[in-house]
């Protein structure tokens, strides 16, 4: 089903179009190893938030016309929050920047007939220019104004261009949740593990049987792999893997 969107709340823009309905399958997640307590028993979607993830967007804009900043910062805090994830399961890259020098996991994400309540997902913008925001922002009809801010929510500088990243993104006024993890509040959307249809270990990954425990408890029957480094060349082959009791 075809989420909708409110119009407007309090006069502030509240994101009404679905830019791109795009099924979105085998998009991958990288992170740090399985730990049996938190992972995937209560599985949800994390997301970055400007502000709370230190101007995560506000780092794509030419900072020029200041005037229209504050108003800017403001709509795209209060209503845009991001999914970062990878069209890449095989990335060396990835693989030890994400994973704890690939003792972790990736996951692959099928999202399509997924309940997760999206604005839009597509690649990201890899670029050297950082966007220009316009001095007529706050001017902007709630079409162009809503371009605007999600222009600047897939910029990215182009040095990152290798990750292939792929981002979702999400109303957190309306759409989000949260919860607290030690001092920190995470901005999430739960996800049904149906939609986790494959788990990579990384070539270091040391398998205790906890990847086991957690498929059986949570009854879903994923495609397992392990990747093992090609003798030949840089490259991660996947292999498919029993994991241990």
């Amino acid at each position: 089903m075809t989420p909708t969107f409110a119009t407007e709340i309090n006069n502030d823009i509240f994101f009404k179009h679905i830019y791109n309905e795009e099924s979105v399958s085998r998009i991958y997640d990288y992170a740090p190893n399985l730990q049996k307590e938190t992972t995937f028993k209560e599985f949800y979607i994390s997301l970055k938030q400007n502000e709370r993830d230190r101007d995560y967007f506000m780092d794509s804009i030419l900072h020029s016309n200041t005037e229209s900043i504050p108003l800017f910062r403001h709509k795209i805090s209060e209503y845009v929050s991001v999914l970062c994830l990878s069209r890449l399961n095989d990335s060396p890259l990835m693989w030890a920047h994400y994973t704890d020098s690939h003792k972790g996991i990736c996951l692959g994400i099928d999202f399509s007939n997924s309940e997760i309540q999206i604005i839009e997902s597509k690649d990201v913008d890899y670029n050297e220019d950082k966007i220009v925001l316009p001095s007529y922002f706050s001017r902007l009809d709630d079409d162009e104004s809503e371009r605007c801010l999600m222009d600047v929510s897939y910029r990215k500088d182009i040095l990152w261009k290798y990750e292939e990243e792929y981002r979702i993104l999400v109303n957190s006024e309306r759409h989000c949740k949260t919860k607290k993890d030690g001092n920190k509040t995470i901005l999430f959307q739960e996800l049904d593990l149906k939609h986790v249809t494959q788990i990579y270990l990384g070539c270091q990954h040391a398998d205790d049987g906890t990847l086991n425990t957690i498929v059986k408890e949570q009854e879903i029957s994923p495609e397992i792999y392990k990747m093992k480094q090609d003798n030949n060349t840089f490259k991660l082959i996947p292999e498919l893997y029993t994991p241990k009791d």
